[in-house]
This record gives C-alpha cells, sequence and structure tokens, in this order.
C-alpha cells in the first residue's frame, strides 16, 4: 500500500505490488541464456541488479518450459514469456510463468481463452504497423477485460506519450527502454506520464531512477493530502 494510502494493485501470479507511485523495472533474457548446458552467468549478473521481474524473449514452443523452469531455479520473482502464440504462452504458464506478454496485440484468438481461466497477468502489445496505438490497445484492453482478465492483471505495452493517456484510464502500462545513453531521461519523463514497468537491461541504473522519482511522486501525494 502507498504510505498516504492509494493503492493501485498489480498482481503477477503469486506476486503482488502496488504500483501507485511506484515502478518496476522488467529484464529480458533468451532461452538461450538458460540452456543447462551453460553456465547461465549474465543470467546470475542481471538478476543480482535486482530487476522485480523478468520476461523470457523469443521463446518457441520447444525451449519455453525448459527456460522458464530453469530460470525458476535462479530466480523467484515473477517470470515471463513473450509470444505472440497462444499455444506458447501456455506451456510457458503450465511451466509457472506469472505473466505472458503478446507483441501481436491479440491476434490469435486462442490467447484470451489461455488467460482466462488462470491466475496470471497479461501484457499485451500493439505491432508495428499499427497506426493509433492507443486506440487499438484500448481496445484490446477491453477484449481482455470481457474475456474475464481483471485490471489488476493487465499491462498495456506502448510508447510514453501514448502511456499517459492509458494511465488516465486507469491501465496499468509498460515501456521499452532505449538502448542509448538517454534512457533515464526518457524513464523520466515515462514515470511522470504514468508508467509503472520499464523494461531494461540496465537494472541499477534504472532502478535508481525510478526509485527517485517515486519518492517525488509519494512527495505529491502528499502534498495533494494536505
Amino acid at each position: 500500500m502507498s504510505r498516504y494510502g492509494r493503492v493501485v494493485h498489480l498482481q503477477l501470479g503469486r506476486h503482488g505490488f502496488d504500483v501507485a507511485t511506484r515502478g518496476l523495472v522488467v529484464a529480458a533474457v533468451s532461452p538461450k541464456d538458460l540452456t543447462r548446458s551453460a553456465e547461465p552467468v549474465s543470467v546470475r549478473d542481471l538478476i543480482a541488479q535486482g530487476p522485480a521481474m523478468i520476461e523470457i524473449r523469443s521463446a518457441g514452443a520447444a525451449p519455453v518450459e525448459a527456460a522458464v523452469a530453469r530460470l525458476g531455479e535462479l530466480f523467484s520473482g515473477p517470470i515471463g514469456a513473450r509470444t505472440a502464440r497462444a499455444d506458447i504462452a501456455h506451456q510457458a504458464i503450465l511451466a509457472g510463468a506469472s505473466f505472458v506478454h503478446d507483441p501481436d496485440g491479440l491476434a490469435d484468438p486462442a490467447y484470451l481463452r489461455v488467460i482466462e481461466a488462470v491466475n496470471v497477468a497479461l501484457v499485451i502489445s500493439a505491432p508495428t504497423n499499427v497506426s493509433n496505438e492507443r486506440s487499438f490497445l484500448i481496445e484490446r484492453g477491453r477484449w481482455a477485460e470481457a474475456a474475464g482478465v481483471s485490471r489488476d492483471r493487465l499491462v498495456l505495452a506502448a510508447v510514453s506519450d501514448t502511456a499517459r493517456s492509458l494511465h488516465e484510464l486507469g491501465y496499468t502500462t509498460m515501456v521499452e527502454s532505449p538502448p542509448d545513453p538517454s534512457a533515464q531521461g526518457v524513464h523520466v519523463l515515462a514515470m511522470s506520464n504514468g508508467v509503472r514497468i520499464i523494461s531494461s537491461n540496465q537494472v541499477r541504473a534504472t532502478r535508481r531512477t525510478i526509485d527517485t522519482v517515486s519518492e517525488l511522486l509519494e512527495r505529491r501525494e502528499t502534498a495533494g493530502a494536505l
């Protein structure tokens, strides 16, 4: 709970977070980083930086179950899989994933059927060829809610400008960090626009930035409550 009483709950499987003012860092790994034939040094180093959650990218049919299971041996936080295929999302959930991320905006009609009966979170992104990201994500968010995905298990991934309007509608939003030195400035703007999940493998630097902004947001709540 926010120390001033306002709560915006995000439930990722058995892991719950109050994101009223707090930002979370999600880091990304690939299935090949998690094979048992190699010591996952880079993954251990990434985990040591303290991400709130980790997403397995480019999850394919064969390795996703093994990758989720292996990451679960190394990391105690929420684990997710990014895939546009409902069958792979289903395999990841069976293996213990706390969330799945559909980068194609529910193009696979079976995706919501996979999600609706289980207590996992859904992240939705818009494909790159979508002309109006905001309208697209609002529509897909409504699809998900109509299928029984509650707001506390739903995240919309967008660019920062779009995220502001989605946040104003009550959605938890996520942005991808740019791979350049301007990233921390982008993170400050994103948090100010209501974004609460930032995807970045520069975990320590990103955590420092969003923790600072979170404290400023808490102070703003205090001033507003007086």
